[in-house]
C-alpha cells in the first residue's frame, strides 16, 4: 500500500513542480525522513543488502537514460571545460573539508582529506533528474551531467588511495594518475564498442515479444563487467547511453560522408517506444531512490548535523567561486547560477563512509554521522536553491555575483 501511494505521490510531485518549480526530490526526501529518522515507521536496516543493488540499479538506469538525451557534438564542445570544472570543484572542496575538520574539529589531517575527498563529487542520481526539470542550454547540462559521473570517479579512487596513505604511510601518486586515466578509457571505449555492437543485433532482439526488457539487461551486464575489471562502471553506462542516442546522428552521417559504409556499419536506433519505456523506468526509479535517501540518513546528534549543515553551506560559497573562476564568460548567467547551486552528493558518497570505519580508523563512527549529514543537508540546499533561482529573488542576487556570465 505505501508503494502503491508512493507511486501516486511521485507523479502528484511532479505536478506540484511543475506549477511551483519546487522540486520533487525535496518531498520525496522529506517523506522518506518522516517514515524514517523522524518517526521510526521504517527501521534504517529494513532493506538488508537488497539496498545496495537497487541503489546500484537506479544509478546504472538514470546513467543510460542521462545518456540518450546527450549530443556528441555538444559534448566534443564541452568535454575540456567539464574536466577542468570537476578537477577543480572535487580538489576545492576536499580542501575545504579537510582544513575544517582538520583546523577546527582536530581531526588528523590525512583522515580530514579523506573526508574532504569522499564529498568532493556531485551525485549524477541528484542531478539528472533535477536537470530534466529545469531549462538550461544543452551545453550546460552536458557539463553537469558529465562532471558528476567524473567526480564519482574521482571520489572513489582518490578516496581508497588516501586510505591506503593512512594505513601505509606511502604516496603513489603515479599510479593514482595512471589508474584515473585508465579506468576513464577503458569504461568509454568498452561503452562504446558494446553499444554499437548491440545497436547492430537490435534489429534482431527486437521482434521477439517482450524484446523491451533487452536495453537495460545489456546495461546492467555492460556495468557489472566493468567493475569486475576495476574501471568505472557508471562512465560504461553513460558512454552506452550516449551512443545509443546518437545512432541515427550516426547513420545520418555515413549516408553523407560514406556511403560506401552505409551497409556495413548502419546500426539501428531505439525507438520512441523504448525510450518513453526508459523515461517510465528512470522515473520510477528515482521516486524510490529519493526516498530511500531520506529514509537512510543518520541522524547522531545535533552536532554531527551542525557541521554537515556548516559544510555544505561553504561548499555552496566555495562552488560559486568555482565557477566564477573555471566557466567561461559566454554561458548564459541563469546557466551558471543553476551550475554553482548543483553540489548534492549521493550513492559514492554514502558507500566510501564506510570505508574508514572498516578499516579501523580512529574516527570511522564520527565520519559516517558526518557524511550522511552532508549528503542529507546538500541534496536538501541544492533542491531549495535550484526553485529559489527560478521563483525567488534570490535569482537577481546569483546574477549579481555572477555578473561576468551572457
Amino acid at each position: 500500500m505505501f508503494i502503491a501511494v508512493l507511486i501516486f505521490a511521485a507523479h502528484f510531485f511532479d505536478w506540484i513542480f511543475s506549477h511551483t518549480k519546487i522540486p520533487d526530490a525535496l518531498l520525496l526526501m522529506g517523506v522518506g525522513l518522516l517514515m524514517g529518522p523522524i518517526f521510526g515507521f521504517i527501521p534504517p536496516d529494513f532493506f538488508g543488502a537488497a539496498a545496495e543493488l537497487a541503489v546500484m540499479l537506479v544509478l546504472v538506469i538514470v546513467l543510460f537514460e542521462g545518456g540518450l538525451d546527450l549530443r556528441f557534438k555538444t559534448i566534443k564542445q564541452a568535454w575540456q571545460e567539464t574536466v577542468g570544472l570537476a578537477l577543480a570543484s572535487f580538489v576545492i572542496t576536499m580542501a575545504l573539508v579537510g582544513i575544517v575538520l582538520w583546523a577546527v574539529f582536530g581531526f588528523e589531517l590525512i583522515v580530514a582529506l579523506i573526508v574532504g575527498s569522499i564529498v568532493g563529487g556531485t551525485s549524477s542520481v541528484v542531478v539528472i533528474p533535477l536537470l530534466e526539470q529545469i531549462k538550461i542550454k544543452d551545453e550546460s547540462k552536458t557539463m553537469l551531467t558529465l562532471e558528476s559521473v567524473f567526480s564519482d570517479v574521482l571520489a572513489i579512487v582518490i578516496t581508497i588511495a588516501l586510505l591506503e596513505v593512512w594505513r601505509s604511510g606511502q604516496v603513489h601518486l603515479l599510479n593514482i594518475s595512471l589508474y584515473i586515466v585508465i579506468s576513464f578509457i577503458g569504461a568509454s571505449a568498452l561503452g562504446i564498442v558494446t553499444a554499437f555492437v548491440w545497436a547492430r543485433l537490435l534489429s534482431i532482439v527486437r521482434p521477439m515479444q517482450n524484446s523491451v526488457f533487452t536495453t537495460p539487461a545489456v546495461v546492467l551486464f555492460l556495468f557489472g563487467i566493468t567493475e569486475q575489471l576495476s574501471w568505472s562502471g557508471p562512465i560504461a553506462a553513460l558512454a552506452f547511453g550516449i551512443v545509443m542516442g546518437n545512432i541515427e546522428r550516426f547513420n545520418n552521417y555515413l549516408e553523407r560522408e560514406h556511403p560506401f559504409l552505409r551497409y556495413a556499419l548502419w546500426s539501428t536506433a531505439l525507438s520512441d517506444k523504448e525510450r518513453l519505456f526508459f523515461s517510465e523506468a528512470a522515473f520510477l526509479l528515482q521516486t524510490f531512490f529519493f526516498v530511500f535517501v531520506g529514509l537512510s540518513m543518520r541522524v547522531e546528534g545535533v552536532g554531527v548535523l551542525v557541521i554537515g549543515f556548516v559544510l555544505v553551506v561553504m561548499m555552496v560559497f566555495m562552488r560559486l567561486v568555482t565557477i566564477k573562476l573555471v566557466v567561461k564568460k559566454d554561458v548564459l548567467v541563469h546557466d551558471a547560477s543553476v551550475m554553482s547551486v548543483m553540489v548534492p552528493k549521493g550513492l559514492a558518497a554514502a558507500a566510501l563512509a564506510t570505508l574508514p570505519l572498516q578499516m579501523g580508523v580512529k574516527q570511522g563512527e564520527a565520519i559516517l554521522g558526518i557524511v550522511y549529514a552532508i549528503i542529507l543537508f546538500s541534496v536538501l540546499i541544492t533542491s531549495f536553491l535550484v526553485f529559489a533561482v527560478h521563483r525567488t529573488k534570490l535569482r537577481h542576487r546569483y546574477a549579481a555575483s555572477l555578473n561576468k556570465f551572457s
